[in-house]
């Protein structure tokens, strides 16, 4: 390795790293963002439906149960993404009911914090990784 990389203050992953090189992920690294799924997973599905629905899930609920042609137009003329609302259509087929209607954005919500710890380890930030995840 030339040494300017270390006259200016790079350690062998920085410079492998301003050469264009990816860095390895570690098997720890990875069992912990597992782990940080695994956990983040198991809290949005604990008792997923014991509470009353919210206002906004009454809201898609109702958009989510409309024929596919008019969620489509109902969705884009109230200036609404319809992808959303055809994934909670398709998931209130399989799973109706309030669990059905909450598990795609829990499962959307645990994938964040996998990509949090992800991002922190990236920042250098080890310890604040986790916590972020």
């Amino acid at each position: 390795m030339p040494a300017c990389y270390f006259e200016f203050g790079m350690n062998e992953v920085d410079a492998d790293m301003a050469r264009g090189g990816k860095t390895p992920v570690s098997a720890a690294t990875l069992g912990m963002a597992g782990a940080i799924l695994v956990i983040a997973l198991g809290a949005r599905l604990f008792e997923l439906d014991g509470q009353p629905m919210w206002l906004d899930e009454v809201f898609t609920a109702r958009r989510s149960a409309r024929d596919l042609p008019d969620l489509i137009h109902h969705a884009l003329i109230h200036h609404h993404s319809p992808l959303f609302f055809l994934l909670e259509h398709g998931m209130m087929m399989i799973l109706p009911g309030t669990f059905g209607l909450r598990l795609l954005p829990a499962i959307a919500g645990a994938v964040c914090a996998p990509l949090v710890f992800a991002i922190g380890r990236a920042a250098g930030l080890r310890s604040g990784a986790v916590l972020a995840g």
